[in-house]
């Protein structure tokens, strides 16, 4: 009876020993990047054929570029993911603005300040579009404009904020809106 239970024991050993090495074998193996479980609205994103099937108002592509950014600052993808949707961004700026912002330096700054968001534990919690009726629409030099505002409220450990901006578009050769810029909206204006 001793004998089979010393043998018992030495087969349980064993095994355990096996799994710790087991164990040890997977963790000391080079490290992927990280998998991320793909999030369905960065795939959506990232899929859409924006050259075939662009936004037709300046509110829409402003709608369109705050989907963008929520993923860039609430979701988790891989780097190839951030390049993909930083590729579908930039196709929403105007020529002007794309050759102030060439990739690789927007493609830095962007990263810095994302990893900024995260570190601050900073999500945008909302995001309000006005109304189709309150989108301006100007012309000046022959070019037309439109000015689209936006208010965000970022959550973060510090709480909830709200800022607004103003997104100015302007319409290219081919007829379709792009952003040209945005900026902070005037105190004033949020009033």
């Amino acid at each position: 009876m001793k004998k089979n239970k010393l043998k018992a024991f030495y087969v349980i050993l064993i095994l355990v020993v096996l799994g710790v090495a087991y164990y040890l074998y997977l963790d000391s193996r080079p490290k992927k990047e990280v998998e991320i479980e793909e999030n369905a609205e960065v795939v959506r994103l990232i899929n859409k054929n924006i050259d075939e099937k662009y936004p037709e108002t300046p509110r829409e592509i402003v709608r369109l570029y705050n989907r963008i950014m929520i993923c860039y600052y609430n979701e988790e993808y891989t780097n190839n993911q951030l390049i993909s949707l930083t590729k579908q961004a930039r196709k929403l700026y105007d020529e002007e603005l794309l050759e102030k912002n060439p990739y690789d330096e927007y493609f830095e700054r962007l990263n810095e300040e994302i990893e900024e968001y995260k570190k601050s534990n900073r999500i945008i919690s909302s995001c309000l579009l006005e109304g189709n009726r309150d989108v301006e629409y100007y012309t000046l030099d022959k070019r037309k404009y439109s000015e689209v505002n936006c208010v965000y409220y970022l959550k973060g450990d510090e709480g909830t904020t709200k800022v607004s901006e103003e997104y100015v578009l302007r319409k290219d050769d081919d007829g379709k809106w792009k952003i040209l810029y945005w900026k902070l909206a005037d105190k004033e204006d949020e009033e």
